[in-house]
């Protein structure tokens, strides 16, 4: 008789299920520990995600999605009417501050509406944005930096350069009260200080009045989602009827994306390596959640096998059967899985601190994801996972007959073996139970390998990530010391502040060095002069560009980036084409143009440089006057110089700032003939002549550059090496982590399979202890039994180490450049010894359970 009655299949399985309390117990925590796993992990990686955006954010100065630059209030109302705009905020920079107050960060003053102050993480502790005119906002240190204290109310004397123009015609000095602040974050690019739209409006007369151009103002904003940045950007400006192609049009607009939300991703990667990984990775995750919940069901299938064929004798269908144990294992999903996303969003917001704690990123960035995809991604997976795991357990007890139901056993269709004449022994007794469900056996050898298996690679991978590798691509020199500008990016020239003489003196005095050379910018205008074809093109291709200019006399300019080197620098250059060493020449002129890796590690040269051996002329010029869209150079000094070579510059020696004209390096030798003294020390690299040397140089340059009477920064291969340290330590802590998840899955997975043996077990071994088996022999059968299962899952654990590690390596090389190969077992060997004592304790520990009933309380249960 077919049964078609749902709701009666329904109360089956929910009688059934309440019938069966200790295996609801072991289901629900196998369900939550799993749900736990697949969160935490979740948790982890997208909060190390979103707090790597963050850093990204704070360190670019906001996480708007884009701006337009230069917009008048015409332009804000067009357009702001676009549907794609969800929000807009507007800043105007009016000047700002770098002097020696500010000489570690300057101070940038400007007026911010409410939303483009909190998308700068302007969150004010105490006060109001600026109402009246002379109302400011800053954060702490600034405060600091001006010795006012941070109290409602304090006047505060600023002085500035208008209009960013550094000059001492463009200071201009005002008094402010203080509206509030907020806590100094050191991931700031800048100080920010923020005045009054008011203030901002009288100022805008200022500059225009007295010849420093006119102020601009930036108008931020956030779309209604942050996919196609690019192409939703386009489209704003387009419907509020703007030219977004050609500068020459009346009607154009320039506009950028926040490059935060192109790169700080970790989920951006295109590399087939890294997909690969991942995919890898999740299927780990759900493999683990499988072994647990596939042998939880499977045990409690084996239990409730004679009353699955009751209810087939009374006309319940074997597809019926499998919706009684589905129904069974959502009602466990229902109160597992969220109990499991609690707990496991739980610990890994807890756990992302302790992986941030000893990596790069700032913990001022730390964020912890909140993102609902999250807890989406991770109940499908658990879903997933558990009527995956459900499905053979479901098969089984559809295709069991009702007879066969009543005297099915663990063994059920093993062939019957020749009996043997050598008597019981207790280890032969272990091993032959072992055999009884080779499936279970082997599942249980594999979830607990993968968890050994999971670690040596974690320590593999890290053990792989070479140091010197690291510092051989990154660090040039043992240390590399200048001025707060230079690592800022800006140069020395032109009013920055570079090294002086006196300065190199003291520190090369300090330091025992073995190989040193000074890289210098220039107290000049450095151009390369060029044809008029050269100029037109250049010119219609961007007609406001600021990288090609005139001479006094006519002459034709592309604006330079370049850098004077010592002969030790140069040494350290690498050629791509050419031949460096004549840049080494005091008599002849010889100039090399730079090239640039990629991302790939490919060399790309300037597709418009001059060939080797071609003759460029270069002015130095030391006056400039706006003059229309150009700017035109005076007292002009030229030379020729003769291309030498391509050559790519390490960044910890080049000139860390970049122009669309060209970068150029000389040699100091020859540039000293034709410049003199308009050469300005930049940096000062120097190589410690050993590692105690290196150790007390690196003491002297640290306490050097906190002393407030000087105003050094440096780089170091130490502190290169100190981070490259806290990068392993973040890896080996999260694979740490994981590890430790996978372990105690494998582990619960082991202990469910040993009690679920024993109590299938338990009136057999009533019998064997009825006729004559003590209680040691019992203990002493079950605990070989679990040294076989950590035996098996060692020697498991070990082939497959030894057969992934090579794997391990290919996959490695291609996603880490900085990874060598190596072979290591090590944590294999090491976890082995654990593993057997886990043998020993987790069989005695279920068989005390079962032992608190007597033998012939057992013996009755049979029937």
């Amino acid at each position: 008789m077919k049964v078609n009655n749902k709701k009666c299949i329904r109360r089956l399985a929910i009688r059934s299920l309440f019938a069966n309390k200790r295996r609801n117990v072991i289901a629900t925590f196998a369900i939550v520990l799993t749900a736990v796993l697949f969160t935490s992990l979740f948790t982890i990686i997208s909060s190390i995600d979103a707090t790597t955006k963050t850093s990204t954010f704070k360190e670019l100065g906001g996480y708007e999605h884009g701006g337009f630059s230069e917009v008048s209030d015409e332009d804000v109302e067009a357009l702001s009417a676009s549907t794609r705009l969800k929000e807009y905020g507007l800043r105007t920079v009016i000047g700002t501050n770098s002097t020696s107050l500010f000489k570690n960060r300057p101070a940038e003053i400007s007026y911010m509406d409410e939303n483009a102050a909190k998308w700068s993480y302007i969150e004010l502790k105490e006060g109001h944005l600026p109402e009246a005119k002379n109302e400011v906002i800053m954060d702490t240190e600034a405060l600091a930096l001006l010795n006012v204290e941070p109290v409602i109310g304090s006047e505060i004397t600023l002085p500035f350069y208008l209009n960013c123009f550094e000059d001492e015609s463009a200071i201009y000095t005002d008094t402010f009260v203080l509206s509030g602040y907020w806590e100094f974050d050191r991931m700031c690019p800048v100080h920010y200080i923020n005045v009054s739209k008011e203030y901002a409006d009288e100022i805008k007369a200022v500059v225009e009045e007295k010849g420093f151009g006119s102020l601009k103002t930036e108008m931020k904003v956030m779309l209604r989602s942050s996919f196609s940045l690019e192409s939703d950007m386009e489209i704003v400006a387009l419907e509020g009827g703007y030219d977004t192609e050609n500068p020459n049009a009346e009607n154009y607009i320039n506009y950028g994306i926040n490059p935060g939300y192109a790169s700080a991703s970790i989920a951006e990667s295109d590399s087939f390596a890294t997909i690969l990984a991942l995919l890898a990775f999740s299927l780990l995750i759900a493999f683990t959640g499988y072994l647990i919940i596939y042998n939880v069901f499977q045990i409690s299938v084996a239990g409730d096998i004679k009353y699955y064929g009751l209810l087939k004798t009374i006309g319940v269908t074997s597809k019926q059967l499998k919706r009684i144990i589905r129904l069974q294992a959502l009602c466990l999903c229902m109160v597992g899985i969220p109990v499991g996303l609690l707990i496991g969003y739980g610990l890994g917001a807890g756990l992302i601190g302790v992986v941030l704690k000893t990596s790069t990123l700032s913990m001022s960035a730390l964020t912890v994801s909140t993102s609902p995809y999250i807890f989406i991604a991770a109940a499908v997976f658990e879903l997933l996972t558990v009527f995956i795991s459900t499905s053979k357990p479901g098969r089984i007890a559809a295709k069991v007959s009702p007879v066969e139901a009543l005297r099915y056993t663990e063994n059920s269709g093993i062939k019957k073996k020749k009996q043997s004449t050598k008597g019981a022994k207790v280890r032969r007794m272990a091993f032959a139970n072992m055999g009884r469900n080779k499936r279970k056996t082997v599942l249980v050898f594999f979830s607990l390998a993968l968890a050994i298996v999971l670690l040596n690679c974690v320590f593999l991978f890290t053990g792989g990530f070479d140091t010197e590798k690291w510092l051989t691509q990154t660090v040039t020199f043992d240390f590399v010391v200048g001025k707060s500008d230079y690592f800022k990016f800006k140069g020395t020239a032109l009013g920055n502040e570079g090294l002086t003489e006196e300065d190199i003196a003291y520190i090369s005095e300090n330091t025992e060095a073995i190989n040193s050379g000074i890289g210098y910018d220039f107290s000049c205008y450095t151009n390369m002069i060029v044809n008029q074809s050269t100029y037109n093109r250049i010119k219609e291709n961007d007609p406001l560009s600021e990288d090609i200019d005139r001479g006094e006399n006519g002459e034709y300019f592309e604006n330079a980036v370049a850098e004077a080197m010592d002969d030790e620098l140069i040494d350290k250059l690498t050629e791509y084409e050419g031949d460096i060493s004549l840049l080494k020449s005091e008599t002849e002129n010889y100039v090399a143009f730079i090239a640039y890796k990629d991302e790939y590690g490919n060399i790309i040269p300037d597709f418009d440089a001059p060939e080797i051996g071609d003759k460029v002329s270069f002015a130095f010029a030391d006056d400039i006057k706006e003059s229309g869209n150009d700017f035109v150079y005076s007292d002009i000094t030229t030379a020729t110089y003769t291309v030498a070579a391509y050559v790519v510059v390490p960044t910890q020696i080049g000139p860390r700032r970049a122009s669309r004209g060209v970068n150029v390096i000389f040699g100091s030798k020859s540039l000293r003939n034709e410049i003199g003294d308009r050469l300005s020390p930049m940096l000062y690299a120097f190589d410690a002549a050993d590692r105690n040397a290196e150790n007390k140089a690196e003491d002297f340059l640290s306490k050097l550059s906190t002393d407030t009477t000087y105003e050094y920064m440096y780089e170091s291969k130490a502190i290169e090496r100190q981070e490259f340290d806290e990068l392993k330590q973040m890896f080996l802590i999260l694979g740490g982590l994981l590890c430790g998840i996978v372990g105690a899955v494998g582990v619960l997975n082991y202990f469910n399979a040993v009690m679920a043996g024993i109590l299938a077990r338990k009136n057999e071994l009533a019998v064997l202890q009825a006729i004559g088996m003590t209680g040691k022999q019992v203990k002493q059968m079950l605990m070989i039994e679990g040294l076989i299962y950590s035996a098996g899952s060692g020697l498991i654990a070990l082939v497959l180490s030894v057969l992934f590690v090579p794997v391990l390596n290919v996959t490695a090389n291609n996603m880490v450049w900085f990874y060598s190969e190596h072979f290591t077992v090590a944590p294999v060997l090491f976890i082995l010894p654990i593993m057997a004592l886990l043998g020993i304790i987790i069989p005695l520990f279920s068989y005390k359970g079962l032992s608190k009933a007597s033998i012939v309380e057992r013996i009755r249960e049979i029937g």
